[in-house]
């Protein structure tokens, strides 16, 4: 029974452990750095007129790395 007490507590006091051992982890130096450089004067509604992206994406499976590339673009010819 006593063996069974010492079990149970060592599993609950792990299981606490890793609940609150994550709780407070740091941010991700990049995302702070973009927040900070928000500018107040921007924020409104705004249409968009044209746009242009690249979006790459590489995958490894197995070892064999595969790269895909895309680029996107796109106009609003329907403007106000």
């Amino acid at each position: 029974m006593t063996e069974l007490k010492k079990t149970s507590l060592l599993v609950l006091s792990l299981l606490l452990i890793t609940l609150f051992s994550c709780e407070n982890e740091p941010l991700d130096p990049g995302f702070l750095s973009q927040q900070e450089a928000t500018n107040a004067s921007l924020v409104g509604t705004w249409r968009v007129v044209s746009f242009s992206a690249d979006v790459t994406s590489t995958t490894n499976v197995d070892g064999v790395e595969r790269v895909v590339g895309n680029t996107i673009t796109g106009s609003n010819r329907n403007i106000l």
